[in-house]
């Protein structure tokens, strides 16, 4: 006779109540949070990727506002302490990944600002020399490699500004709410 597979212990549920997003996530013990390769303390550790891919997966889907983050673990394995030693960890893993997020999101921006601005000075640089009608082939020389450059850095600089900017919104907007969530323990 064929033997039953046993099932992770690792469920998700999710409940909406009055703009409250309500996440539950089963977990076997503390050790779900953390790398399995990272030996220093929880309150150091590393977070695991599969923890970070299961919570991620769980609040795409929520409505912004604030959350309610409950961990249900087996009641002979909870451990107060170590729960808060884990909650201040989760805290300030989110917090720290947010403000990362934040300041390459800004230096994204002024970089596309600072290349727009270039290209639009080389293409008025190159009207400049256009309109002067010189013969002198240094002048030339300087319009020709002016004005594809002025146009590279314009849409380059704008491709910074309003699409590059735009790539890890998603992982910044996941930060922010587990930044702001409530985190609560729970036996099961």
């Amino acid at each position: 006779m064929e033997e039953k597979s046993e099932q992770p212990k690792k469920r998700v549920e999710i409940n909406v109540r009055k703009r409250k997003n309500i996440i539950s996530l089963w977990l076997d013990d503390y050790d779900n949070f953390f790398s399995d390769f990272d030996p220093r303390p929880f309150s150091q550790r590393s977070l695991s990727d599969d923890f970070l891919y299961e919570a991620k997966k769980v609040t795409r889907e929520m409505k912004p506002g604030v959350f309610d983050v409950t961990f249900l673990i087996p009641h002979n394995k909870r451990n107060k302490p170590m729960e808060n030693v884990i909650t201040a960890r989760l805290h300030s893993h989110f917090k720290k990944h947010h403000c990362q997020l934040e300041k390459e999101q800004s230096v994204i921006r002024k970089k596309g600002i600072l290349l727009t601005i270039l290209g639009m000075s080389l293409m008025i640089g190159s009207v400049i020399v256009m309109e002067a009608q010189t013969t002198v082939p240094i002048l030339r020389f300087l319009r020709v490699l002016m004005e594809p450059s002025g146009w590279f850095c314009t849409w380059y600089g704008l491709d910074h500004m309003f699409y590059m900017s735009k790539q890890n919104a998603s992982e910044l907007e996941f930060n922010k709410k587990m930044m702001h969530a409530e985190i609560r323990f729970d036996a099961y």
